[in-house]
């Protein structure tokens, strides 16, 4: 019997289905020994409402929606739901197959609501559809920008004051096209317009959702072993349930999304007013909102107690963001990616139809519980455990690419990298540098979430010249393994502990490690540095998330036969999508004010302008300052910097009230600011004109 059982663990300790898709087929029903039959919890139909968006979230539903649906049980998640788009509006849904339906006011409706920071959301839709979606809103957006504009009380004048641009539009197409392609590597879904690209996407100015589009039936491929080595693949198809509890465990991500992204917004200032009086003390990607922040949800794979394959959605979130930079004075661009992966293989406390894990929790060796099946005796099966997370970062484009820094370097380990961006030489220069960030405006008036807007100051900067990558110290059962070839950096994280076989009856495995049985976090850093950049540059992400599983029967017949498996889903996705261009177009713009008041004191101007640099944003009230576009004659950045100029010295009340009294003492009556470029080209002007009540 020895002999057999070690021929056994050869077999299977080999690897004859080590990392494929695979499972133990024909697995009896096990029962407990006292004869009590062994049952499988019945699944929940009804939407369990686990994770409500916690804010006062007004929401419109401009379609009718299936009750099984994840937009309807995103409803069920929200403050209040109205049919029609209102003043106080904060979330937009409607379906993809209507799209071809909606107004031109609506349309200009939804770009106020995005443009107030709020979200955006068209569900099931096509390739085709949300392309559509993208165009319509980034068309829009345009439109609405300029009326924004004379609202916040800035009056554009020139030739092309009232041009809306297509910039916004074409912006719009590429974080869509970006998080299609994504979505459809991780749904495995074949390139066809006609397909289903999202179960839900969620667009906001500063950041992106989506969920993968959620199929009724999946091809397994199924491989089994059995005593004599012999391989067995076979292709299986899995049905997935598609009722309300399904689809509700699918909005609960969709609402932690909302509820982290309202969470961040509570900072008692934005990052981008941090950048113009951080003195220089903060790196980058500490005062800079990222270029582009992606989150996305997928599943895992196992097997459960009765060796059937089973997939739980929502397992894995994605979050990936990164930071497009340009160095004016040595022709750099810098790209920065912060990805962080989060799984959750359930794990002791879980729900049973939420955990892929059923493995032992308190002792070292998990003693095998014997149960009678059709007369025969066999050992109780291990369990499921995630076993690898392996994800590869690649830049390409035109130039010379290099990796400049990436972090983490090894497992257990804390550290942190500084990547300089440009030169002392270049940071002193009159020309400055660039940084695209985020930039739009809320009803406070904060420098908020919006479209990217570039920023140079024209003599010295007012915010770091550096990125930093800091990294926390790794769980110790985690072994990391990092791999830089050429452009590319590899995270190769496993479990570093095998199941450990050992010939003491019914104690057979080695518990899995803490990490690997309940919510296992990975967070990988890389800087790229272009040198002579142009167009745009691409990112290819490649992943591969490994779950195994340890099935082990003995039948007590004299031990006379013995069964095992070591099995293993595979799941992996790679593609590519392409990073936010920067600025690279530098222009020059002066500042005027002129003021109005019989008795204002000397130099009340200059006094002026001096206060406003302090309690607004320094730049804009320079004398001259540089503002960076995408392309030459572009007003995008500038647009988008008048109006949270105005604003911020509007809203809220108590910082209207504290300018206008300070112009008051002044001497000031009335002020007119005029913003106006020194490109010959560029021949419009902003105004903003107040009197002081």
């Amino acid at each position: 019997m020895k002999k057999l059982f070690l021929v056994l663990v050869a077999t299977i300790t080999c690897g004859a289905c080590l990392f494929t898709s695979c499972k133990k087929n024909e697995t009896p029903t096990p029962s407990e020994p006292e004869g009590e039959a062994y049952v499988v919890p019945e699944e929940p139909t009804t939407d369990q409402l686990e994770v409500k968006v916690t804010v006062p979230m007004p929401t419109a539903a401009l379609s009718s929606f299936d009750e099984n649906s994840m937009a309807r049980a995103l409803l069920k998640r929200v403050s209040s739901t109205t049919n029609a788009i209102g003043s106080d509006t904060k979330m937009v849904l409607f379906k993809g197959s209507d799209i071809l339906s909606i107004s031109n006011d609506v349309w200009r409706q939804m770009a106020r609501v995005y443009m107030n920071d709020g979200y955006i959301g068209i569900e099931r839709a096509t390739n085709s559809e949300v392309l559509a979606f993208a165009m319509g809103l980034g068309l829009a957006v345009g439109i609405v920008q300029d009326e924004l504009l004379e609202e916040s009380g800035i009056e554009v004048s020139g030739k092309n004051a009232s041009n809306a641009s297509s910039a916004y539009a074409n912006e719009l197409q590429r974080r869509v096209a970006n998080a299609g392609a994504l979505t459809k590597a991780v749904a495995d879904v074949e390139e066809n317009p006609d397909n289903i690209d999202f179960e839900l996407f969620i667009l906001t100015p500063a950041k992106s959702f989506s969920q993968a589009p959620y199929n009724a039936e999946e091809t397994i491929s199924s491989t089994s072993v059995d005593e004599s080595g012999k391989e067995t693949t076979r292709e299986v198809q899995v049905q997935h349930l598609q009722n309300a509890y399904h689809y509700g465990l699918l909005a609960d991500g969709a609402a932690a999304f909302v509820n982290q992204r309202e969470k961040e917004k509570e900072e008692p200032e934005s990052k981008a007013f941090a950048l113009t009086k951080s003195g220089g003390e903060k790196a980058m990607n500490d005062v800079l909102g990222c270029s582009d922040e992606f989150v996305i949800h997928h599943s895992l794979s196992a097997i459960d107690p009765t060796g059937k394959d089973v997939t739980r959605q929502n397992m894995v979130t994605t979050t990936l963001k990164s930071w497009s930079v340009h160095d004016f004075g040595s022709n750099q661009d810098f790209y920065y990616v912060d990805e962080k992966v989060e799984a959750r293989m359930g794990g002791q406390n879980s729900d049973y139809n939420k955990t892929l894990y059923w493995g032992p929790y308190t002792e070292k060796w998990k003693s095998s519980k014997p149960f009678v099946y059709d007369g025969q005796q066999y050992n109780y099966y291990y369990g499921s455990w995630l076993n690898r997370i392996k994800h590869s970062l690649d830049l390409t484009g035109a130039g010379t690419v290099t990796v400049e820094a990436s972090v983490p370097s090894t497992d257990n380990s804390s550290e942190s990298k500084t990547i300089a961006v440009g030169t002392s030489d270049s940071q002193s220069s009159t020309e400055g540098w660039n940084i695209g960030f985020s930039g739009g405006g809320d009803s406070s008036g904060k420098l908020s979430g919006s479209f990217s807007f570039g920023y140079s100051s024209s003599t010295t900067t007012s915010h770091s010249n550096s990125f930093t990558m800091t990294h926390g110290s790794t769980n110790k059962a985690l072994k990391l393994a990092r791999n830089t070839r050429g452009t590319e950096v590899t995270f190769d994280y496993s479990e570093g502990v095998r199941p450990d076989w050992s010939w003491k009856p019914f104690q057979i495995v080695h518990m899995a490690p803490d990490i690997l049985t309940n919510d296992c976090e990975v967070n990988n850093m890389v800087c790229w540095r272009v040198k002579n950049p142009s167009d745009s540059y691409k990112l290819k992400i490649s992943t591969r998330h490994e779950t195994s599983s340890m099935c082990v029967f003995y039948i007590y017949d004299g031990f006379s036969n013995n069964t095992g498996s070591w099995s293993g889903y595979n799941m992996t996705w790679s593609d590519t999508y392409t990073l936010k261009q920067p600025c690279r177009y530098l222009g020059s713009w002066n500042c005027d004010i002129a003021i109005t008041g019989k008795n204002h004191v000397a130099n009340a101007s200059e006094l002026f302008r001096k206060y406003l640099q302090g309690v607004i944003v320094e730049a804009a009230f320079k004398h001259q300052f540089n503002v960076a576009e995408m392309e030459q004659g572009e007003l995008d950045v500038m647009k988008n910097l008048m109006r949270n100029v105005s604003l911020a010295m509007s809203q809220p009340e108590a910082k209207r009230k504290m300018i206008e009294n300070y112009a008051k003492e002044l001497g000031i009556e009335s002020y007119i600011i005029t913003w106006f470029s020194n490109d010959p080209t560029v021949e419009e002007k902003f105004t903003l004109s107040r009197a002081i009540e």
